[in-house]
């Protein structure tokens, strides 16, 4: 917990574009991967239900995904959504509005802060959430349909598909809190 405070206050204070900052500071609440994040599109993101439907086409295991946002999240993305810059993407690259930025961009940001690739990587943010929600007490099938993981079970994932939707929007609450908790 200690580290992960620490990693989000050197985010915080991220000099970089504020495209690149921005999915820095999003990635520890979201879970995607680090390529379905820096791909995001505004019209997968329902500010009116708060939450992000990413469409399979753009997942690795070709499912589409809700992402429920926290109330923080959510105004992460409202003020970044008054930034006009004429693209689709939610993190445009500043020299090409029609590309998103790079994953690469990411991760160089994190070695910029002084993270080496022993200590922290774009896709740990995933293992980071996964671990706490754990520890936190959240049951797998949350926390597995959170990072959009396929049911490894045959038989159960060919008749379950439940989405645990409430569940999931009060347990992306409550990450996102704890991650406040750590940061300060």
């Amino acid at each position: 917990p200690k580290e992960i405070g620490f990693l989000l206050r050197a985010i915080d204070g991220h000099r970089g574009s504020v495209q690149v900052r921005t999915a820095l500071i999003l990635a520890p609440h979201l879970f995607l991967r680090p390529g379905e994040l820096v791909g995001l599109t505004w019209n997968e993101i329902d500010f009116n239900d708060k939450l992000i439907r990413v469409s399979g086409d753009r997942l690795k295991m070709k499912l589409s995904h809700i992402v429920p946002l926290s109330n923080q999240t959510l105004d992460i993305l409202k003020e970044i959504s008054r930034i006009k810059t004429d693209s689709q993407f939610v993190f445009p690259s500043p020299r090409n509005k029609n590309k998103c930025i790079t994953t690469n961009a990411l991760l160089t940001s994190l070695r910029s802060l002084g993270f080496s690739k022993e200590q922290f990587t774009t896709h740990g943010f995933r293992h980071m959430a996964s671990t706490m929600l754990y520890e936190m007490g959240y049951r797998s099938e949350l926390v597995e349909i959170q990072l959009a993981h396929t049911e490894r079970n045959k038989s159960k994932g060919t008749y379950n598909h439940a989405e645990y939707l409430q569940e999931r929007i009060d347990m992306m609450q409550s990450w996102a809190d704890k991650l406040d908790e750590l940061r300060s």
